[in-house]
């Protein structure tokens, strides 16, 4: 996913993830409903932790339709849950599939 880097400089991209914000189960790629399922992507960078609006499930072809959420690390409260859950400033995004890994770097990065 290019459109990340590119569409946050001239901050560095740490890591990222891709979350939805109720459950993203593993079988969604074939899953009917998935285009009305909002994606967003979490972002770690060097100014701290931005969170983007996809305009279509990156599924298919991703595209930032905005910003939803930037913060400071110290100040955006990101953290890892007890049920598998990237909360930030008190919302809970769940990873999609295969981006479980990468949420928990988020997280990792931000607790720094």
């Amino acid at each position: 996913m290019r459109i990340v880097p590119e569409y946050l400089e001239p901050a560095s991209l740490l890591s990222f993830c891709a979350v939805v914000r109720r459950r993203g189960r593993p079988f969604r790629l074939v899953d009917p409903l998935t285009p009305l399922q909002r994606e967003y992507v979490v972002a770690a960078t060097d100014k701290g932790v931005t969170v983007l609006w996809l305009r279509r499930p990156g599924v298919f072809r991703a595209n930032v339709g905005g910003i939803l959420y930037e913060g400071q690390f110290d100040r955006a409260d990101v953290s890892w849950t007890d049920d598998d859950k990237l909360s930030i400033a008190g919302v809970a995004f769940e990873p999609i599939a295969f981006h479980r890994q990468d949420a928990e770097e988020v997280a990792r990065l931000a607790s720094v």
